[in-house]
């Protein structure tokens, strides 16, 4: 009866078992010489319908319930004569107290369906919270499987076998590990594969599709998981009316469903998993001749929008196997994307280079290329971390092509670039060096854009990480002179605005040089202009040197700049996290580190610093790690971990003095000494005062006369040390009007505390 139907029945009257044997023999008898077996097959039919309804009417309605009911699964699988079997079953349930259940795909119909005791349940997705309860029992609770839940919702759209067969697919693979209820994960998960049990049943339900149909569902399915009408009809090459009636029966048989109407008709498929085994059932030719036909359609529309079609356009001219207008439109989309998602346009620019790898020599091939060097040195080797040799082989080729082409601009922007590159990549020197030589190829005929980046940040960013501040100050107002009013200068050279940078640049290098209140107005001019302009990436630099300069002030908790360096500081993070720019996070994550031991915080200080730190050597941010580890040398201390501290300051000075970043070796070299102070006391005087002369030496020479108080501070505590209570007392004196000078007035109102101790 199984085979017959393709269902399961459920008997609950057990005189319907005494009717069993004459069912399977109007099924078929074994037994070519029965009676039953020579019967006509007409006949037959009659009398097994007659069976049924005596069989299903039976049921004795007194009982008030029905005597059997019947499940049966699966009916757009059925064959003819099964139906016909249905359709006698649906006709002897009226009047009867039977109950017959059934389910089926979307595009089965029957005629039996508009009976008046027909009544149709839809059977909607699950919902987030409802498959969140599906995937605990499944999964359980473990932490290693927070966001699991709601990935695979994403990927399944709330339907219950799909979840279940990708969970079983992650155990089978080895990401899962445990028992029902009692999972782990493992391995990490890059993306969630569709279940081969999954794709045979979507597979199958396209198959069933007739051939106009089927075609349209994987034209689209090319198009993506929303298609408008317009492309799909330039791209299927079907009469208009074919294409509506074929529509209305995917609509109908659920495979989509109209998006919008107006202005332009839009569809989306209801399952996106069935978007992706349509599109994998096309074979390869004709997948990359829709590919191409798809990509013809959206240049040819009237009101495209081509610069936000451009990712998708390059797309789809790669998958058609068609690398340089791939590579052309992957161009376009890098420059639309790159003020808003620099990461982004970092991405779209290595695929110019792939893809234009192989071809041979042209005009548009070789400018392809020249871009991408350009652009993956100044927008993105300092951002993603390039290797050297990378950055070495970008840096030969596109100085060749340049020099081929004459281009002066794309000249001064490689080295800018290059230099920036090896920079953040630990190796400031080569830096300056670089950005000078690009600095030097500028003449009349150089643009604002190309002059204003090798300026600054060029020799004037790469001048403030080796200590040159007088250098860095005079470049960074050369940059600002040029890109001042102008958000658009830098954009297309480095990805972000020049003008809020250097404004940044100016206000940092003023108050390394002790002029706090001016750099403090210069940063809330930057932030000013980064907000109105939306200068996302350099607004996150700005509101990170915030909370530095408040460091340098010497604020302390429970004062209003305090908290508001907080802030800013967690704005800085949440504005470098969209611009996906590791470099940013490194940054922002340093500026955190600050902005928590104002707050006296030193355990979140640490968890910052190292985070900064870990960025730095992984990906980019190396040219202020010996900064770095200052800040997580003083979080150590204050946390009372001198062993660390001592660590910390160490590295912090060797990185200081490998790389030349010379200003930032000033504050590990302090930090030092007071880890001497704290930890050896009056054995390591002689030590402390050979690391004070060390520091007093790199205040002269860098000019960052913001470090000098602290020098002093930490000489009267020598003093002291020694014995020297008048000699610390008028050092002490010294460096409370020092601070005042400058403008560090929390830390003049500490040292002021500690000379009125003394008395």
């Amino acid at each position: 009866i199984r085979e017959k139907i393709a269902g399961r029945m459920l008997l609950l009257d057990e005189g319907f078992r005494e009717v069993l044997p004459v069912l399977f023999e109007f099924f078929g008898a074994p037994d070519p010489d029965h009676p039953m077996a020579r019967m006509d097959p007409d006949a037959k039919q009659r009398a097994l319908f007659s069976v049924l309804r005596r069989i299903v009417q039976g049921a004795d309605p007194r009982a008030g319930a029905a005597n059997f009911a019947t499940l049966i699964e699966d009916l757009h699988w059925l064959d003819p004569g099964s139906e016909a079997f249905l359709e006698q079953w649906v006709d002897a349930i009226a009047g009867s107290s039977s109950f017959l259940l059934v389910n089926f795909r979307p595009e089965y119909h029957a005629d039996w369906m508009q009976k008046s005791y027909y009544h149709q349940i839809p059977l909607a997705p699950l919902g987030p919270e409802a498959i969140r309860e599906l995937l605990d029992d499944l999964l359980g609770g473990d932490p290693s499987t927070q966001g699991l839940a709601q990935a695979i919702h994403a990927r399944t759209s709330g339907n219950p076998f799909f979840t279940e067969e990708v969970v079983q697919t992650l155990i089978e693979s080895g990401h899962l590990e445990g028992t029902r209820g009692a999972y782990r994960l493992v391995t990490p998960i890059e993306r969630l594969e569709v279940p081969p049990s999954v794709k045979t049943v979507l597979a199958a339900r396209i198959d069933r599709l007739p051939e106009r149909e089927k075609q349209v569902l994987q034209t689209a399915a090319v198009i993506g998981k929303e298609f408008p009408e317009p492309i799909l009809r330039e791209a299927v090459e079907l009469p208009d009316i074919d294409l509506r009636d074929a529509l209305a029966s995917l609509k109908n048989a659920e495979f989509v469903f109209e998006l919008a109407i107006y202005p332009t008709v839009e569809y989306a498929f209801k399952h996106p998993l069935t978007q992706e085994v349509a599109l994998g059932s096309l074979l390869t030719d004709r997948r990359r001749r829709t590919h191409a036909a798809v990509a013809r359609a959206i240049e040819g529309q009237p009101d495209a929008k081509l610069d936000e079609e451009a990712a998708l356009l390059a797309h789809h001219w790669e998958e058609a196997g068609e690398p340089l207008p791939a590579a052309r439109w992957n161009r376009r989309a890098a420059a639309w994307v790159g003020r808003s998602d620099p990461m982004q346009a970092v991405r779209h620019m290595q695929r110019v280079l792939a893809l234009t790898d192989d071809l041979e020599a042209s005009p548009e091939r070789d400018d392809l290329r020249l871009a991408g060097c350009v652009s993956l040195l100044t927008e993105g080797g300092w951002r993603v971390g390039l290797s050297g040799d990378e950055a070495e082989l970008l840096f030969a080729e596109g100085r060749r092509l340049a020099e081929h082409k004459g281009d002066g601009d794309t000249a001064v922007g490689l080295c800018t670039g290059y230099g920036a590159t090896v920079g953040m990549a630990g190796n400031p020197r080569r830096y300056v060096e670089l950005c000078q030589m690009g600095v030097d190829l500028i003449d009349e005929r150089t643009s604002a854009d190309a002059a204003a980046c090798a300026h600054s940040p060029g020799v004037g960013y790469a001048s403030i990480c080796l200590g040159d501040l007088e250098r860095a100050l005079r470049h960074v107002r050369i940059g600002l002179a040029l890109a001042e009013g102008d958000p658009e200068v830098g954009t297309t050279t480095l990805g972000f605005s020049v003008w809020g940078q250097a404004l940044q640049n100016e206000a940092e290098i003023l108050a390394a040089m002790g002029q706090l209140e001016d750099a403090d107005r210069r940063n809330r001019r930057a932030i000013e202009v980064c907000r109105q302009h939306d200068m996302v990436e350099s607004l996150g630099w700005a509101l990170g040197a915030f909370a530095v300069i408040q460091g340098w002030k010497g604020e302390s908790p429970g004062r209003p700049a305090v908290d508001e360096a907080m802030h800013r500081a967690i704005e800085a993070l949440d504005a470098a996290e969209r611009s996906g720019s590791p470099f940013s996070r490194c940054h922002a994550y340093r500026a955190l580190c600050v902005a928590h031991l104002l707050h006296e915080a030193w355990s979140e200080a640490i968890d910052a610093g190292q985070r900064s730190l870990t960025l730095a050597r992984e990906v980019s941010g190396l040219e202020r790690e010996a900064d770095v580890l200052a800040l997580l040398a003083r979080a150590h201390r204050g946390r009372g971990d001198l062993e660390a501290a001592r660590a910390s300051a160490e590295e912090g000075v060797a990185s200081a003095e490998q790389r030349g970043t010379r200003f930032f070796g000033i504050e590990a070299t302090l930090e030092l000494a007071r880890v001497l102070r704290e930890a050896d006391g009056v054995e390591a005087a002689d030590e402390i005062e050979r690391v004070l002369e060390r520091a007093e030496r790199g205040v002269v020479e860098t000019g960052g006369r913001a470090l000098a108080p602290q020098v002093l501070e930490e000489r009267a505590w020598l003093a002291d040390l020694r014995g020297d209570a008048e000699g610390a007392a008028a050092t002490l004196r010294e460096a409370h009007e020092a601070y005042l000078a400058i403008g560090a007035a929390g830390h003049a109102e500490r040292v002021a505390e500690r000379i009125a101790a003394r008395g």
